[in-house]
Order: C-alpha cells, then structure tokens, then sequence
C-alpha cells in the first residue's frame, strides 16, 4: 500500500504536465507533458515510485485496443502492400546499429556487447536483461536506452510539428470535461475488449512475447472488431488515460542517480541516438520516396524509439498508428529474435581473440 501511495505524486505531476503543456499548445502534447511532469516529480521528491505496473500493463493493454478498432482492409491491405520496403528498412536500421554500436566500442573503449545492446533500436528491457546475462555492463545500458527516449520523444514532436495536423492537446480541456459520457457510451465494447486481451496480455507475458499487452489488446481487438458493434476509433478519453500512465511511467525513470550515471556517457549517448535517429529518417524518406507510406507515417514508423511512445505519437502527430504500430511491433520481434545471437556471437569472437585461436 505504502508503495502504491508513493506512486502518485508521478501520476499527479503527469497529470499536471498534460494540462499545461496542452494548455499552451506545447509539442509534444498529452504524452511529453506527463512524462516532463513525472520526472520532474521524481527528481524533486527521490523517494516516489513508479505507477505500479499492473497499471502500466492496463494503459497499454487499452493502447492496443484502441489499434485495433482501427484495423481493417484497408490496414491490412497497406500493410501487406508495403512489406518488402518495410522489410528491407528494418534490416538495414538492424544493420546499421550493429555497426554504430562497432564504432562507439573503438572511439570510446564501451565493450561491444554493452555497446550493441544499448544501440538496439528497441526492446530496451529485454537488451538490460541480455547484458547482464553477457557481463556486459546492464546499467550503462538502461542509461543509454532511457536517454535515447528522452531525446527522441523531445526531438521528434519538435520535428514533426512540422508535418503535423493539430494534436489531441488542444482539446485536452474538451476531452477531460466530456469525459463522462463519452466512456460511459464506449464502456461495454471497450470491456469486452479488455476481457478479452487483458488474459491474452497474460498468457504473452508468461510466453515473455515482446510488448505483449500492446499486441494482445491488437490482436484480440482486430479479431473481436467484425462482432460487435462498431466503434469510430476509440473514444480520445481512453487515449489520455494511455499517455498519461504511459508517460508517467516513463519520467519516473528520470531519478537523481541516473543523472548521475548519465553525465560520463551523455555525449555518447547523444552521438548515437542522433546517428541512429538520422539513420531512421534516411530509411523512412526512402520509403517515402518509393511511394509505399505517406511521409509522417514512414518517418515514426522507422525512428528506433520505444514502441508505445512511437505509437502514441504517430496519433498525436495525424500518421497511420496501425501502420506505425505493425513497424515497430515487427522490428521488436526482428530485435528479440537476432540480436541475440549476434551478441553471442560476438562474445564467442572476442574470446577467441583473447586465446590466441
């Protein structure tokens, strides 16, 4: 009880941080405002907690229930359609962080396997967990990953304001003061998709599924969707609880002794997430260019930032959120099934090295 107590000056900063920053239009929106008023709380008060994570698994549970309203033909059409360019674009950003991560190990002497795992483009837990399986070096790691999502969700919203149609943050007012009503309509098709994909996020957790309560919620929800009646879109009230907890639970990360932690690694940290950042856009102005996605949903959707963050914010900003959500989903799964073995592998070189063979 004490900890979940603990856990709400976050949420109520968050909370705080969405009011203001759609007060004046900032960019960014609902979701940069929570995760800038969460931190803030952390830093300022280091005893608080993070929401507890049955509450993170909720948001992002009701994060893929409100992707999977919107999947339809016309989805799964554009999505099969772009499956070769998209591919070919997550193996060349795989590609290429494995050789950013080579570089950053000769320039600044990082190991490789803690330099590979904190350039992975995604999945930053499952990289934490993997380093300190390898003897890498897990805390570095998680600072390298924590500080790539702060720079990219600042930097992208600032970037893509200008391609984008006004956000929900202007009507964050409108959302919240209507908010009764609209939930108390959309309330039992939204149960029903949450008794379904809440199990399912359970069972793809104990499967260790990557971002399983975001594709349970996808999954159950696009298979539920030609049974019930319809829903146009998820009410936005649903989607503001998502970025607040969501965000929250982000800038509660942002504690005093990662700072710390920070300050020797920053510049490495910057260089690499602005390499991996311009290497993303490159390959998403290719698809762009190629015809197969339209610019905001090509540039998101190639960003090797954090899944529900990149989703969140291919809503706010007017791009294809199914389309930007299938991307990310199918380079985590890329991620967790190579990057593996590629870190292995180059343990196993590295100790060949070092005998002599």
């Amino acid at each position: 009880m004490k900890r979940v107590a603990m856990s709400l000056p976050p949420l109520a900063a968050g909370l705080a941080g969405i009011l203001i920053f759609g007060r004046f239009g900032l960019p960014g929106g609902n979701f940069t405002g929570a995760m800038v008023g969460a931190a803030a709380a952390r830093l300022s008060f280091p005893g608080v907690e993070l929401p507890p994570r049955k509450l993170q698994s909720f948001a992002r549970v009701i994060l893929g229930v409100s992707i999977g309203i919107s999947v339809n033909s016309r989805t799964l059409g554009l999505i099969s359609a772009s499956l070769l360019p998209v591919t070919l674009m997550i193996g060349g950003l795989i590609s290429l962080s494995y050789l950013a991560a080579w570089v950053a190990a000769r320039i600044w002497g990082v190991p490789f396997v803690t330099a590979l795992c904190g350039s992975s483009p995604g999945a930053a837990s499952a990289m934490v967990v993997l380093a300190d399986d390898l003897d890498g070096n897990s805390p570095l790691v998680a600072v390298l990953h924590v500080l790539r999502i702060i720079v990219i969700v600042t930097f992208m919203p600032l970037a893509m304001s200008l391609f984008s149609s006004p956000s929900l943050s202007g009507e964050t007012g409108v959302v919240l003061r209507d908010g009764a009503e609209a939930i108390r309509r959309s309330l039992p098709v939204v149960l029903l998709f949450l008794a379904g994909g809440i199990p399912l996020a359970a069972l793809f957790l104990s499967w260790k599924v990557p971002a399983a309560e975001i594709l349970a919620g996808i999954l159950f929800t696009a298979l539920a969707n030609p049974f019930v009646p319809a829903l146009e879109g998820i009410p936005p009230q649903w989607q503001l609880f998502s970025m607040w907890i969501i965000g929250s639970a982000i800038g509660a990360q942002m504690s005093r002794q990662a700072l710390s932690s920070m300050r020797r690694y920053i510049l490495m940290s910057l260089i690499l997430t602005f390499v991996l950042l311009g290497i993303g856009w490159i390959l998403g102005w290719m698809l762009y260019v190629s015809g197969a996605l339209d610019l905001r949903t090509a540039l998101i959707g190639s960003c090797p930032g954090a899944l529900e963050a990149m989703i969140i914010l291919a809503g706010e900003t007017g791009a294809d959120v199914p389309m930007v959500a299938a991307m990310h989903t199918a380079r985590l799964v890329v991620v967790m099934v190579t990057l593996p073995f590629l870190v292995r592998r180059a343990v196993r070189s590295g100790e060949a090295e070092s005998a002599g063979v």
